[in-house]
């Protein structure tokens, strides 16, 4: 049987320059079978071509699942076996180093972030003189920075005009840049700058990314055998979602046996709901605060209203 819940999260400022709401709407999936239930996470952005909450739930019904659709009820196959078998899907001793979001050119957040342990940044960006500011202002602290275009140049001549703005020193302190122009511009750009190391977001697929120095995967798009077949660094990045993907994509964090800064501290992004308890972040690393087998969030969830699609 499936059930779903519908969520709202609200964030706390814009969470980046393609979409200014600060509602954010989706939907969890329950699915109960042997009398066990298990859950994976819906979260729409509709900016970047997803299916709307409606959509999919239409989708689900229909049983016509794209791959966004497809990776969520594999997760639910993953938990309805582990819980079968009476065991948690995660290690007791699984801690997940944390890379920090600054979605605003905020030197506060920035230093607060700093002092409680981050080093590695990612920023959400623009091509406004008040970023590449800020961007010099914090590049004497020890910090890595991980720069998130969305795609903003489409041609690359720009794309090159700009990274020829930056400063020597900042560059230096700059790992990639994340969906600075689309990659059918990439061989234009690398002729000009061959060591500036691109990374691939939006545009992934599992045939296109050999262009690309890094691939951010987003576990709530693509399922886990399909990211074991990505053979480029991986950087794994929530997908701004319901505290049950962030879950989710530890899981996958741990089973793909990853070590480097992850971007899954989003949820303090939004206000806090019952499920900020599932975490618990210290020195920049993550644990999680779960009970019981699977995910271990039952505690939380059977506590929910859910409806028939």
């Amino acid at each position: 049987m499936i059930t779903a819940h519908s969520y709202q999260l609200i964030s706390k400022t814009s969470l980046n320059r393609l979409n200014a709401s600060k509602y954010q709407s989706g939907f969890l999936i329950k699915v109960s079978e042997n009398a066990c239930s298990a859950y994976a996470d819906y979260f729409p952005w509709k900016v970047f071509g997803d299916l709307s909450c409606k959509q999919a739930m239409k989708a689900i019904k229909e049983g016509n699942l794209n791959n966004h659709l497809l990776a969520a009820f594999e997760k639910i196959k993953i938990e309805l076996k582990a819980k079968g078998a009476q065991r948690s899907l995660f290690s007791k001793d699984l801690s997940i180093p944390m890379q920090f979001t600054l979605t605003e050119a905020n030197f506060n957040t920035f230093n607060k972030a700093y002092q409680q342990g981050f080093k590695t940044f990612k920023v959400k960006m623009d091509d406004s003189k008040e970023k590449v500011a800020f961007l010099e202002k914090i590049k004497g602290f020890k910090v890595t920075l991980r720069l998130d275009f969305n795609l903003l140049f489409q041609d690359a001549a720009a794309a090159i005009k700009y990274i020829h703005s930056l400063s020597d020193d900042l560059l230096d302190k700059i790992e990639y840049f994340e969906d600075l122009l689309p990659l059918r511009l990439y061989p234009f750009f690398k002729e000009e700058f061959p060591h500036i190391k691109l990374a691939l977001d939006q545009e992934l697929t599992l045939t296109n990314y050999e262009q690309a120095d890094f691939v951010v995967l987003k576990p709530a798009k693509f399922s886990l055998e399909q990211a074991r077949l990505i053979e480029k660094p991986l950087i794994l990045s929530s997908y701004m979602d319901h505290p049950i993907g962030i879950l989710w994509a530890g899981y996958y964090y741990q089973e793909l046996k990853l070590s480097n800064p992850a971007g899954l501290y989003t949820f303090p992004l939004y206000q806090k709901t019952p499920f900020h308890s599932l975490f618990k972040v210290t020195q920049a690393n993550l644990r999680f605060n779960i009970t019981g087998h699977g995910l271990g969030a039952d505690h939380l969830l059977e506590t929910l209203t859910w409806n028939n699609l």
